[in-house]
């Protein structure tokens, strides 16, 4: 054929690709790994323990994803208030959103968060544990024992974890007003 046209090379049809895929020594890789997680799906089937420790990790991943949307919702929250506040025209939402984020942004996180669990957490536990003994020394004990057993309903439908975190917290409390004896 003359001219400027000259034939190029025959393109590759499916089937050729597919071939040279499956002949491909990684593609080997993928088979074994393939049949490698379908043993594993198996013996988790039919083994009790393994479909036990399954539900286990299940139950953990469905905490996890919790805690996250949570958190996401809640950065949004202050994100988007923050934000606002900062193009606010109002003096004082602004100032407050400027210290805010100066705040926050100039302190490392790790520094935050130890501030938070040694000093803002303990000081809400012991606050919240002497407005309910002031609540309970002012007569209102009725009161009181229907809301123990309104939280006592709410806290048997929470997750084992966030209930050893209540727990942990009112026992520090307990022991920082001084309800708890104290060893020396």
């Amino acid at each position: 054929m003359t001219g400027e046209f000259a034939p190029g090379p025959r393109p590759r049809s499916f089937m050729d690709r597919v071939t040279e895929t499956a002949t491909n020594p990684r593609s080997i890789w993928m088979y074994f790994l393939l049949l490698l997680g379908v043993l594993m799906v198996v013996s988790i089937a039919v083994n009790d323990l393994y479909y036990e420790a399954l539900n286990f990790l299940l139950e953990g991943i469905q905490i996890t994803i919790m805690v996250s949307v949570s958190g996401f919702v809640i950065a949004q929250v202050l994100g988007l208030t923050t934000a606002l506040a900062r193009i606010s025209k109002n003096m004082v939402a602004y100032n407050i959103a400027t210290f805010y984020v100066e705040v926050v942004r100039g302190i490392p996180i790790i520094v935050q968060l130890i501030y938070m669990a040694f000093v803002i957490f303990p000081a809400l536990v012991s606050g919240l544990n002497a407005l309910g003994q002031a609540f309970l020394d002012s007569g209102l004990g009725l009161l009181a024992g229907v809301g123990e057993s309104l939280a006592a309903l709410t806290i048997r439908n929470m997750p084992m974890e966030v209930r050893a975190i209540i727990g942990l917290g009112l026992a520090y409390g307990a022991y920082e007003a001084g309800s708890l004896p104290r060893r020396h």
